[in-house]
C-alpha cells in the first residue's frame, strides 16, 4: 500500500522564504532620494562625518608632532649651547607667551570689570590698593595630589637653609680654628726667637760680669750657675722666655750700656740713649 504524501510535487511550486532585509538605525536617514536600487539608504553623510574627523584627527596629531619636534630641537640646541632664533616656539613656549597676554578688551570678563569701575593697572578694592597683577597661573604637570608639591618644596627649602646655616657654622669654626692655629704658631716661633736670644743674652752677661768682676748670678748660663753651686732661681726659670729675656736685657742696658740687639757695648748712659734706638727689638 502506498502513503501518498501531502503538498506540493513539482519544484516550480515550492515556495521558498525570501532573506529579510535588516536596516541598521545607525544609518542617517537621506532626505533626498539617494536610495539604492535594491532598498538600502545611502550612506554619503556618514562617510563625509568620518572623513571630517578623521581630517581634524590628522592635523591634531600634525600639530603634536610638529610641537614635540620643536621641543626636541630645543632641547637639543640647549645642550649644545647655540640657541637658533628661527626655531619654532615650544608647546611651553607658546604657552607662556599666551599666559604673558593681558586680556583683551572684547573679553567678557574684562568687560564685566570695566562696567564695575576697573582701570587697567590700578588696583582692586575700594582704595584700589590691592594687587595690580594679576595671580599667577602655575600649570600642574605632576600626577602628585593637591598640597604634595608644595609640601617637598618646602622640604626641599629646609633642608637648604639647614645646609646653607651648617656651612655658616662650619665656616665660622674653620676660621677660629685657623686664627687659633696661626696664634698658637705664632706665640711658638716668638718663644723660639726668644729663647735663643736669651741664651746669647745670658753667654753676654756672663762675659761682661766677670770682666767686670762681679759674682756669678741666675742670668748666667744654668751650666754655669751648676758648676758654682749657685742654687737656681727656679721661680725665675719657670717663666716665659720673653720675659726672662726682658730682664736680662734691661740688666745688661743699665749696668753695662750693653744693647742685646745692637751687638755692641757703650761708653755711658747717655751714649746709649742718643745711640741705640731703644729697648725693643722691633726699635731697631
Amino acid at each position: 500500500m502506498r502513503t501518498v504524501m501531502s503538498g506540493p510535487t513539482k519544484p516550480e511550486q515550492v515556495q521558498r522564504k525570501q532573506p529579510r532585509r535588516v536596516f541598521h538605525s545607525w544609518l542617517p536617514p537621506s532626505s533626498d532620494s539617494g536610495a539604492t536600487s535594491d532598498g538600502h539608504q545611502s550612506a554619503g553623510p556618514r562617510v563625509e562625518a568620518e572623513v571630517e574627523g578623521g581630517e581634524e584627527l590628522d592635523a591634531m596629531l600634525a600639530e603634536y608632532e610638529r610641537a614635540a619636534a620643536a621641543d626636541k630641537q630645543a632641547a637639543e640646541e640647549a645642550a649644545a649651547g647655540c640657541p637658533s632664533s628661527n626655531a619654532p616656539k615650544t608647546m611651553v613656549q607658546a604657552r607662556d607667551d599666551g599666559l604673558a597676554q593681558p586680556l583683551p578688551s572684547d573679553n567678557r570678563g574684562f568687560a564685566l570689570l570695566s562696567k564695575m569701575g576697573y582701570q587697567p593697572g590700578s588696583g582692586l578694592g575700594k582704595h584700589a590698593s590691592g594687587q595690580t597683577t594679576p595671580l599667577p597661573l602655575l600649570p600642574k604637570s605632576a600626577r602628585s595630589g593637591l598640597g604634595i608639591d608644595e609640601a617637598k618644596r618646602r622640604q626641599v627649602e629646609l633642608r637648604r637653609e639647614q645646609q646653607q646655616l651648617r656651612g655658616v657654622k662650619r665656616a665660622r669654626v674653620d676660621k677660629q680654628w685657623q686664627v687659633a692655629f696661626k696664634q698658637q704658631q705664632s706665640t711658638r716661633l716668638a718663644d723660639r726667637h726668644a729663647a735663643e736670644l736669651l741664651t746669647s743674652a745670658r753667654q753676654v752677661c756672663q762675659t761682661l760680669d766677670e770682666r767686670a768682676g762681679l759674682e756669678a748670678s741666675i742670668m748666667w748660663p744654668c751650666q754655669v750657675n751648676t758648676d758654682d753651686n749657685i742654687e737656681p732661681d727656679n721661680d725665675w726659670e719657670a717663666t716665659s722666655a720673653q720675659d726672662r729675656l726682658e730682664d736680662v736685657v734691661l740688666y745688661l742696658r743699665e749696668r753695662h750700656y750693653y744693647c742685646v740687639y745692637c751687638g755692641c757695648q757703650y761708653d755711658d748712659a747717655s751714649d746709649l740713649a742718643r745711640s741705640c734706638p731703644g729697648r725693643e727689638e722691633e726699635q731697631h
